[in-house]
């Protein structure tokens, strides 16, 4: 649990450059917020042996309401990482 882990995802948008970014994903019908970052890690950097660990939910309320669920995902075996699309960072230099 050293280092932290962003995605380094190529978007069009940002005039063809490369972001850093947290996973996200949307909650599938029938699916818990819970589920659904397994699966997005799963599908994303192909991780299966993952903990995950609530840290707090946003509810903006408005035309449409929306829901957040923040996470922090704890990976048990890093060999198992797509390191093609991610950049990791010691957490030694970085302050939290």
């Amino acid at each position: 649990m050293n280092n932290i882990y962003l995605i380094n995802e190529f978007r069009w948008e940002k005039n063809n450059k490369k972001v850093l970014k947290f996973l996200s994903g949307l909650i599938e019908e029938n699916e818990m917020p819970k589920s659904t970052v397994k699966r997005e890690i799963l599908e994303e950097v192909g991780v299966r042996d993952v903990k995950v660990k609530k840290l707090f939910t946003y509810v903006k309320q408005g035309t449409i309401n929306q829901r957040r669920y923040y996470y922090v995902a704890y990976i048990n075996n890093t060999k198992e990482l797509d390191l093609s699309i991610l950049c990791k960072f010691s957490k030694k230099r970085i302050r939290i």
